[in-house]
């Protein structure tokens, strides 16, 4: 019920349909701040996990990393395009670099001449190099710079603002999928109209597909084919790929639990504590390869 959902700050929902896990998403996106929403399925040999945590989510640490600095060498205005470009010390041999990113936010102190930028407020950076990077944020700082020598940079690590989908949008515009396996690239959006066929049938008929039916995954093959995006080709593979996952949709196996129970832990660990970025937000996950390329004929 929502009184209960709403006494706690993450909610983990275990193998039930996408149907019941839209209904207590949207309880836990009706309280504000939105209760943290985590789901996670496992069937055979595949699995899957999505993350709602709300429309505006903050994450203080995106990656638990220790603050990089660097030696500033020279800080100068480009005069074609006005543009305040910070160079550090690179030496490779040292391992001395530039190890900041794109979008990133740092301080200075200790630079002499241009004491504008000293112990000032966290200024995000663009254009990064192994040797240099830009200032984007420029307040406060004069057009005539007149750098002398010396000065640190440090990364600053500054709270960030994250929007998620909730679990009935996201079905429907997924976004980038988290791929577990480059080598098959591409059947994160198989595996997930697979799960949309597989819950369309669980409405359908009030239980997911029996182990070894061939009826049954003809139908899901069926109703994947209705669910697909209409870019999306079910060819023979795609075919093979989403039949199974209706044959052992039942099935529940130890390896795989494990996966996703620790999968589910590590992200309500994010929600809890605002560090590592969470799941954005779907995960989808296949072991066909442990199954033999023939299936053993049932029991007599």
């Amino acid at each position: 019920t929502a009184p209960l959902i709403h006494e706690h700050t993450v909610f983990v929902v275990c193998n039930v349909s996408l149907s019941e896990a839209k209904r207590l998403n949207g309880l836990c996106r009706a309280r504000s701040p939105a209760v943290c929403f985590i789901y996670v399925w496992s069937g055979g040999v595949f699995g899957s996990a999505f993350c709602d945590f709300g429309p505006s989510f903050t994450v203080y640490d995106d990656n638990g990393e220790q603050p990089t600095s660097s030696i500033v060498t020279n800080v100068q205005r480009n005069a074609s395009n006005g543009n305040v470009v910070v160079t550090c010390l690179y030496d490779q041999a040292q391992n001395a670099r530039v190890d900041f990113q794109d979008g990133d936010y740092v301080i200075f102190s200790e630079v002499q001449g241009v004491p504008e930028l000293n112990g000032t407020h966290p200024r995000k950076i663009c254009g990064v190099t192994p040797r240099s990077f830009v200032i984007e944020d420029t307040d406060g700082l004069p057009h005539d710079i007149r750098f002398l020598r010396g000065g640190i940079v440090t990364q600053s690590k500054v709270a960030k603002q994250v929007a998620f989908k909730s679990l009935d949008e996201a079905i429907t515009d997924p976004g980038t999928f988290l791929e577990s396996d480059f080598s098959k690239f591409g059947r994160s959006l198989i595996l997930h109209t697979g799960l949309q066929a597989l819950d369309a049938f669980h409405a359908k008929h009030g239980d997911f597909p029996s182990l070894n039916n061939s009826s049954h995954q003809d139908a899901v093959f069926a109703l994947a084919q209705s669910l697909k995006p209409p870019d999306v080709e079910l060819g023979e593979n795609e075919a093979l790929i989403i039949r199974e996952m209706a044959r052992c949709s039942t099935a529940v196996l130890n390896p795989l639990a494990a996966i996703f129970g620790g999968f589910a832990a590590q992200e309500a660990v994010k929600a809890c504590t605002g560090k590592f970025m969470p799941l954005m937000q779907w995960f989808h996950f296949d072991a066909l390869e442990c199954l033999p390329d023939k299936p053993r004929p049932p029991p007599t």
